[in-house]
């Protein structure tokens, strides 16, 4: 065989942007820093649906594949997809407000009451595509390439129970997403930098968490003579509890971790929160939380051997005495920016 040469003819300005590649490949692998890498993905998520796109992910089953569309626009009526696709319709004013429609062949089954009638059979129709989704969506994040959605040019790959592909070939700001084989609300996420996957510090509090909440003692939050409790460990509160008027008990779902029910101390009983009587033990709950975070002590909370300290003062801990991956949260008082988010690594503090 013989050797491929270089063409010397190329042009020069072809030659340099192969250069600036280098340049920028060389500086991915260098940076290490999970945030920053993620700040490439937000702005591609952000562009993808700025342009009406969205994401899109895939999806398969014994009948063929499936398309997920999450977007900013409403479904589109001449739609030729497969029978069972998914729309996700987000508003943009109100992206967390989520309209999840199902394309049976002919429309979109929205799930909620048709003014033409059957309403009944449509909801019925909607409740078993939405079942046969989630069955779909599992067997592909067990598969080996993962359940993969797109947004502009870069990924996110989810997998249950498998590491990140050493040998992957992406893009920079791609993510991985790693799904405890048994906690499913366990997510640990990577990001791509070039060379190699970048883990979110905080993946061991997110598996800590998840752990926990199966467990009798649950993850809870300490504030004074207070407490707040998070567990799916039982079905309602225990009726024996040695505790003070404004504690908090949230049951959440075994197998996802989803919320289902929380209940406030009166001093006696627990009461569900949507009643009355829970009223004004909220309000002492807030009271006593914001009491707490302001404090130089803090709000702190346990989930297994790791602690989560959630304060206002902007004054992070030199000398620590905690374990390794321990979580500092500096959280804004009036709720307008984002809490910051600090991990100990044994040495000294480092910032998602």
């Amino acid at each position: 065989m013989k050797p491929k040469f270089l063409n010397l003819s190329l042009p020069i300005a072809l030659i340099a942007s192969f250069a600036l590649l280098g340049q920028n490949q060389a500086y991915a692998a260098a940076e290490t820093s999970y945030s920053k890498l993620t700040a490439i993905t937000v702005k591609a998520r952000v562009d993808a649906f700025d342009n009406g796109i969205g994401e899109v992910c895939q999806t398969s089953d014994a009948f063929g594949e499936h398309r997920d569309t999450t977007s900013y626009s409403p479904a589109p009526i001449d739609y030729s997809g497969s029978n069972g696709d998914l729309w996700v319709y987000a508003e943009s004013e109100y992206p967390y407000l989520k309209r999840y429609l199902y394309w049976d062949g002919v429309e979109w089954l929205t799930g909620e009451p048709d003014e033409e009638g059957s309403e009944e059979g449509k909801l019925h129709s909607w409740n078993l595509r939405a079942g046969d989704h989630g069955v779909m969506v599992r067997e592909a994040q067990e598969s080996s390439s993962g359940y993969v959605c797109t947004f502009s040019n870069l990924k996110r790959i989810e997998r249950i129970g498998q590491e990140p592909i050493s040998n992957y070939v992406g893009e920079i700001g791609d993510i991985y997403v790693k799904i405890d084989s048994k906690y499913q609300d366990a997510r640990m996420y990577f990001a791509w930098n070039g060379v190699k996957w970048i883990a979110s510090l905080k993946n061991p509090y997110t598996l800590a968490s998840a752990v926990a909440s199966r467990t009798k003692a649950g993850n809870y939050c300490i504030y004074g003579a207070n407490k707040d409790f998070s567990t799916s460990y039982y079905s309602v509160p225990p009726k024996i509890y040695k505790g003070v008027k404004g504690d908090l008990w949230v049951i959440t779902d075994k197998t996802y971790g989803d919320f289902k029910s929380m209940y406030f101390w009166t001093g006696k009983v627990w009461v569900v929160s949507t009643s009355k009587e829970a009223e004004p033990l909220q309000k002492l709950n807030d009271e006593l939380q914001l009491k707490a975070r302001a404090s130089s002590k803090g709000e702190v909370c346990y989930s297994g051997s790791i602690t989560s300290t959630q304060v206002f003062s902007t004054k992070v801990p030199a000398n620590y005495k905690g374990k390794i991956n321990d979580r500092w949260v500096v959280m804004d008082k009036k709720g307008a920016k984002s809490n910051i988010y600090y991990y100990w690594d044994g040495k000294k503090w480092k910032q998602e």
